[in-house]
């Protein structure tokens, strides 16, 4: 059963080693790799987005956080290329919403 994100940002705060980006196209696509996996894969990032993808602050702040990683709402985290996501990413499940989801039975 996959659980529904709670936006902690935990899963991705270690993963900027392992997700390089390459070209990126006029649509706002990037040629992409996990080199976890060897998975190429297409992300898609809107105009918008593009900008707090590389704000310097937040890279500062989080240096090993994945690139795609941004900060949202009210101190959550969310992923820039959900729907875009590699396998890797997608097949994740999250201890830390496990543990929470057994607390709360």
């Amino acid at each position: 059963m996959t659980r529904p994100c709670n936006g902690c940002g935990k899963c991705c705060m270690n993963m900027r080693q392992y997700i390089r980006i390459g070209n990126q196209s006029s649509d706002g696509r990037f040629s992409c790799e996990c080199t976890l996996t060897k998975e190429k894969f297409q992300a898609r990032v809107s105009s918008k987005d593009t900008a707090r993808m590389f704000d310097r602050n937040f890279q500062f702040r989080y240096p090993k956080a994945c690139p795609f990683l941004v900060l949202g709402e009210g101190d959550t985290f969310s992923c820039l290329i959900y729907n875009d996501r590699p396998g890797h990413c997608r097949s994740f499940l999250c201890s830390h919403c496990k543990e929470e989801e057994e607390e709360n039975k």
